[in-house]
């Protein structure tokens, strides 16, 4: 398997360019549908077309990218109904970690989460709605960490990326809710309440599942 050193040490190249075709996606970069040609990956990342065969293959399996025999590689369109099979996913495993979490009382991240909190709170207060999708993720990546659980929070990481890709929440609605949902959220952590923490946790995602159907029924009687 052909490897590069990277600052974290030996990564397969494989790794690498599946981070770099991955990142391009959940931007925008590259938009669905667009083909991703595995010679101009190469040269564009300097590396052979076998690490990027692998990269694509990884991508494929994350339904980041689709592989056909005559095209290749191109951006997968976002599916509805994988977002909402993905949302069930991530509703279980939030409430595991923070389970975790709360029993931990928060762990090392306490401190940030709490700075994270009061940073959202004050970006909706004057209107700076932007800041939000960034600080929504690193709530929700230090409360996984809190858990402790390795595999959590990796498995974790890669399922809410994918609900990121295939849908965003209208921040006007969800925008002040959301934040006394983290805030409350953080609260019963930090107090190890374990069993409030999941109830406010289970409210907090149903929420968005709630929108996210909302979302697939619109588009369906747009059809």
């Amino acid at each position: 398997m052909e490897r590069r050193r990277d600052s974290d040490g030996t990564r397969p190249l494989r790794d690498l360019v599946a981070d770099a075709v991955r990142s391009a996606i959940l931007t925008g970069e590259l938009q669905p549908g667009t083909r991703v040609p595995e010679e101009q990956l190469a040269s564009d990342r300097g590396v052979s077309r076998v690490p990027v065969r692998e990269a694509l293959q990884m991508l494929a399996t994350e339904g980041l990218v689709v592989l056909s025999p005559r095209r290749g590689a191109t951006v997968a369109m976002p599916d509805m109904e994988k977002a909402l099979e993905l949302m069930e996913i991530r509703r279980a495993l939030e409430l595991l970690g923070v389970r975790r979490a709360a029993d931990a009382r928060g762990g090392r991240q306490a401190e940030d989460m709490a700075r994270v909190v009061s940073l959202a709170g004050k970006a909706v207060s004057a209107g700076r709605l932007h800041e939000l999708p960034a600080l929504v993720e690193e709530f929700h990546a230090l409360l996984t960490a809190a858990s402790g659980n390795e595999e959590l929070i990796a498995v974790l990481a890669n399922v809410r990326m994918r609900v990121g890709w295939m849908f965003s929440v209208d921040l006007d609605i969800r925008s002040v809710t959301a934040w006394d949902e983290h805030a409350a959220i953080l609260r019963c952590v930090l107090d190890g309440d374990a069993t409030g923490a999941v109830r406010l946790m289970d409210t907090h995602v149903s929420h968005d599942e709630m929108l996210l159907r909302a979302k697939a029924a619109s588009q369906d009687s747009s059809v």
